[in-house]
């Protein structure tokens, strides 16, 4: 088995006769897996045992790399798409893993915010990671300067207009802005999520951020509801079919864009609605469900579109336009009942 990325290489390997993986990081990744291996050596007694343990490593830039044990749980990615699994049975393990990221992960490590946290973690990533891939792709940039996006006949305004008015709102910025920011894992979505089939409550969390990122819990949340509102997996796995993009004056217009096996469609619906409603009870009465609900929604908006880039594939935007829709109408969500 031979992964790879734009950002590391994961391959599977023997060492003294365990079964292991073996993570390289490529010259772009080199600070991110230093700072994992940081993570892996720091991490206290009650948050190690749901992360890889760290075999060997490198930090030589010459061949930077870490081993850990092959572990067999298969990840919520391929539990939501390839199994037949039910969606109560991927629903208890994400409720454990929430549970675990609340009550140990953001409170291992607080501090109080730095300035400027929500346009720099989520508006300027998103704009910057938006207009970036448009200066490497004419065909992204002619759809990006587009006003608007229509989908099966309804119209959205694109996410560029929609960011700016948010980092021009004291007030919206403020609403945005944590109270503290705080040790997450920071990449939680579904791939990265391994969970085994015969106890909910053993799962390990792959590829976290590094100890010196501390964030806010809502990008944790942002991040899951990427993968099961956004089905980001779906994207990134070309499961979906889409009509080619028409530009009609100031709009881009798509009229069909469906993500295949409606089954397991349902059942990843089924799951987001789950951990969403139940994610308030992990606060008792100190965060309104309201909050929690719009505060995930724009974390989810600025991950999928700052996910565009990555979706891209060899002469084909497809991935990458279907994640820029998708993040289109988590944006306009959020906008619509806020009244931005």
């Amino acid at each position: 088995m031979i992964r790879k990325g734009t950002q590391s290489t994961v391959k599977a390997i023997w060492v003294d006769e365990q079964r292991c993986v073996r993570k390289t990081a490529t010259e772009e990744g080199y600070q991110e897996l230093l700072e994992q291996i940081n993570l892996f050596r720091r991490l206290p007694s009650e948050l190690c045992h749901h992360y890889p343990v760290v075999i060997d490593c490198n930090i030589d830039a010459s061949d930077p790399y870490y081993v850990m044990p092959y572990y067999e749980f298969p990840s919520i990615r391929q539990l939501v798409l390839e199994s037949q699994v039910d969606a109560d049975f991927i629903s208890r393990r994400i409720d454990n893993v929430l549970a675990f990221i609340v009550s140990k992960q953001h409170v291992w490590r607080r501090e109080s915010t730095p300035e400027r946290f929500v346009r720099k973690a989520y508006l300027e990533r998103a704009y910057r990671r938006l207009s970036g891939f448009a200066l490497r792709n004419d065909k992204f940039q002619r759809y990006l300067g587009l006003t608007y996006i229509e989908l099966t006949g309804e119209r959205y305004t694109s996410p560029i207009p929609l960011i700016a008015k948010i980092m021009d709102s004291s007030y919206w910025v403020s609403y945005l802005s944590p109270d503290i920011v705080c040790s997450t894992h920071g990449q939680l979505e579904f791939a990265h999520i391994l969970a085994s089939k015969t106890s909910s409550r053993d799962f390990i969390l792959l590829d976290p951020k590094g100890f010196d990122t501390l964030l806010d819990p809502f990008y944790d949340y942002g991040k899951l509801s990427a993968c099961s509102h956004g089905y980001l997996d779906w994207i990134d796995e070309g499961l979906f079919t889409m009509s080619e993009p028409i530009v009609e004056s100031d709009t881009l217009v798509i009229e069909r864009l469906e993500f295949v096996s409606s089954n397991r469609v349902e059942i990843c619906d089924r799951i987001d609605k789950h951990w969403q409603n139940k994610l308030p009870d992990l606060y008792g009465h100190s965060f309104p469900a309201d909050e929690i609900y719009l505060k995930t929604l724009f974390s989810e908006a600025m991950h999928l579109c700052s996910a565009v880039p990555f979706c891209f594939g060899f002469r084909d935007i497809a991935k990458a336009v279907a994640c820029y829709v998708r993040a289109t109408q988590s944006l306009n969500h959020f906008a619509r009942l806020t009244g931005i």
